[in-house]
């Protein structure tokens, strides 16, 4: 027997829960015995076709991205659009054309800011990468480029830091020698 999901479930007790309001409604006058049975049988096969829907209808936590339909979207003319593909690129950012895309991104002054600052975040996904770390680098570094970017950028390097005496040494340089506090 199939296990039902947390939705399919929650559409079987749905059902359960109609049914036994149906048969709570009142007292059944006379004469109207075959219209509450009509009225039964129809709604059986209502929520008899909700639950088969429930039961189809693919789970919303189940949808992935292939790679090139990513690589639309991370080039989409809508900023949100742009945000929301970062976002969902966790599991295909270690991918060299999802990567590189996502540091023409982070590095486009042209950008918005706020998918600039996403697109640092999603390459701490891919920190252990050198073009990325250098491109991470490159940008908390860079004076002229936000602050909000540039910590994103710092603490996107943070996860490569482990084991990986190069940046963790330019983590030490950046502690002594960056001039803004807020960085």
């Amino acid at each position: 027997m199939k296990s039902l999901t947390a939705k399919q479930a929650a559409a079987a007790v749905a059902a359960a829960v109609l049914t036994g309001l149906a048969f709570a409604a009142g007292p059944v006058q006379a004469g109207s015995l075959e219209r509450e049975a009509a009225g039964m049988a129809d709604l059986s096969i209502r929520l008899s076709d909700i639950s088969q829907a429930a039961i189809a209808a693919p789970e919303p936590g189940n949808k992935s991205l292939n790679m090139n339909d990513l690589l639309v979207l991370l080039q989409d003319a809508d900023p949100v659009v742009r945000k929301a593909a970062l976002r969902s690129s966790r599991n295909l950012i270690a991918n060299s054309r999802v990567y590189e895309q996502v540091m023409e991104m982070m590095d486009d002054r042209g950008e918005e800011p706020g998918v600039r600052l996403e697109a640092a975040r999603t390459l701490s996904y891919a920190a252990q990468y050198n073009r990325v770390q250098d491109a991470l680098e490159q940008t908390a570094s860079n004076g002229a480029e936000p602050a909000e970017l540039r910590i994103m950028a710092y603490k996107a390097l943070w996860s490569s830091a482990n084991g990986n005496s190069r940046v963790q040494q330019f983590l030490v340089d950046s502690v002594w020698s960056e001039k803004e506090p807020a960085v």
